[in-house]
């Protein structure tokens, strides 16, 4: 099996290219080994990608002759990924120790969720809550994964959904 650290090495050995960059780091375990390039945001992400794929293809005859597949790359623009910034608070715990025992959670952006899907939902344009929707008639409950607190139904003018769980990461 081709050594990852190896590879590593390699591509991370092509810095000319990735000069104008302003952050290189990577993570590797074995087998596998992905580096992630930011570049300056003032920098177009086409000019950024013909530079990694330079450099991937000066790395390429550096590189193992076994590798399973050759390296490769996709070109993500973070300004195109919504980020929720949520305030928590709490009527039981002291503020100081809230982010010791707050999930974090992945969310798919989205305007509509089934019935049973826990979502992001904006309630009357004011109250963003995280919670499991149900559809019940005309109406819509919004039911806490707490039993302490009960759900709470409106009607369906009320609540926006602004996106749907698709993660959960949890420190122990």
């Amino acid at each position: 099996m081709p050594s990852a650290v190896y590879s590593r090495r390699n591509v991370i050995s092509t810095r000319p290219p990735m000069e104008r960059s302003s952050t290189l780091a990577s993570v590797s375990s074995i087998g596998n080994s992905s580096i992630t390039v930011q570049f300056d945001l003032n920098r177009s992400i086409d000019g950024a990608a013909r530079d990694v794929q330079a450099a991937l293809n000066a790395a390429a005859s550096d590189l193992p002759t076994d590798l399973p597949t050759l390296p490769s790359f996709r070109k993500v623009n973070p300004a195109a990924f919504p980020i929720y910034i949520v305030a928590l608070t709490s009527q039981t715990i002291p503020a100081s120790e809230i982010y010791n025992v707050a999930d974090t959670v992945i969310v798919q952006r989205c305007d509509t969720a089934e019935s049973g899907s826990i979502v992001v939902a904006l309630v009357d344009n004011v109250e963003v809550t995280l919670k499991r929707l149900r559809r019940r008639g005309a109406s819509i409950a919004l039911e806490p994964a707490n039993q302490a607190y009960e759900t709470r139904i409106f009607g369906p003018d009320r609540v926006k959904v602004q996106g749907r769980l698709v993660g959960l990461l949890r420190r122990y």
